[in-house]
């Protein structure tokens, strides 16, 4: 069930109280997990997102999941100034500061690692990079979706490598730092 915020609760810092509920597209990324469905993705104990507040500055929000779930509550762990509309980023990153600039409608330093630790039959969670906006003008239920490809490959044999290196022969960049516009859904 979505909240509808008042303009006084819109124009007024939260402190530790401002809920939000992230819900998943089919394709977005938080974990994967194999079943007899198919491919099913959760949100996992322990998981963050981040929220932009009207400074265009990360707020971190977690969820007190106790097992996966494909629908989570994230309460914010900071004072929270909540903009006209929501805009969230999973996952939170403490090594980057990323923020929003509303002006150009740009998320500005999010990355992705160029060392991921392999996790069988899934991802590493900390690249899966997904935006979260409002389902419907100023609702607080966010749906996320994935902003760039994940590489999905398998290894067989009667040993595996310690490490995979992909490249792209110098192409484009595949890992880094990068800014991602709204308007136009591209990353530079």
């Amino acid at each position: 069930m979505s909240e509808r915020r008042t303009d006084k609760q819109r124009n007024s810092p939260w402190g530790g109280n401002f809920t939000v509920t992230a819900t998943t597209e089919a394709d977005t990324k938080t974990v994967l997990v194999d079943d007899e469905e198919g491919n099913t993705i959760y949100w996992t104990p322990g998981d963050q997102i981040s929220l932009f507040n009207n400074s265009g500055d990360e707020v971190v929000f977690s969820t007190n999941l106790e097992a996966n779930s494909t629908v989570a509550t994230f309460t914010n762990d900071a004072t929270f100034d909540a903009p006209e509309s929501l805009l969230a980023v999973y996952p939170t990153r403490t090594d980057k500061e990323t923020t929003y600039d509303a002006t150009s409608n740009t998320i500005k330093t999010l990355h992705i690692g160029g060392t991921q630790t392999a996790v069988a039959g899934s991802f590493d969670p900390r690249y899966a990079i997904a935006v979260g906006t409002p389902k419907e003008s100023g609702s607080t239920e966010l749906k996320f979706k994935n902003i760039h490809t994940l590489v999905k490959f398998t290894i067989g044999g009667e040993s595996a490598p310690t490490s995979v290196k992909l490249k792209n022969n110098g192409y484009r960049m595949i890992v880094g730092n990068f800014d991602y516009n709204l308007t136009n859904n591209t990353a530079t």
